[in-house]
């Protein structure tokens, strides 16, 4: 019980210490920001995020749904992918989730673009150990990542 409390007076720091912090702004270069207003003329509340020293990302809604984008200091998008239904997930995909993940639920979907390949990022997750898979448009499982992490499903433990 000491450990839990101790977990959650961690927490609790550390979500008010970063109450009081504003994100510090990132400077994106005008050709990126206007790449961006090109490509997603329908995007709203942009953040901007620097990945590297030759890279921006952009986190945006559109059509209700949320989206980002990465670029390069002349614009061009790198690697674009929003949140999916589940439901929309391609045939082939859910079928080797349901036989090589037994016992599995998914829990998020993204589709990813980087060029013309479209790719498919998909949080599974059983008890409380997560994974995430990376398909291909044609349903071939392309990486398979133990997150390693505990997750809180909801559900108590006996």
């Amino acid at each position: 019980m000491n450990k839990v409390n101790s977990i959650v007076v961690v927490i609790c720091s550390i979500l008010l210490l970063s109450c009081g912090t504003k994100k510090k702004e990132v400077d994106v270069p005008q050709k990126v920001k206007d790449a961006m207003k090109e490509r997603f003329p329908d995007a709203t509340n942009i953040t901007w995020d620097k990945e590297t020293a030759f890279e921006w990302e952009a986190d945006f809604k559109m059509y209700e749904n949320k989206y980002s984008a990465n670029f390069d200091p002349d614009g061009n998008v790198l690697v674009m992918e929003y949140d999916m239904k589940i439901k929309d997930l391609p045939p082939p995909i859910v079928k080797d989730i349901d036989s090589s993940f037994e016992g599995y639920q998914i829990k998020k979907a993204e589709h990813a673009e980087k060029g013309n390949d479209h790719f498919f990022e998909i949080e599974l997750v059983k008890s409380n150990k997560l994974l995430e898979v990376v398909y291909d448009e044609n349903g071939h499982m392309l990486n398979n990542e133990d997150r390693n992490k505990e997750i809180d499903t909801g559900e108590e433990e006996e």
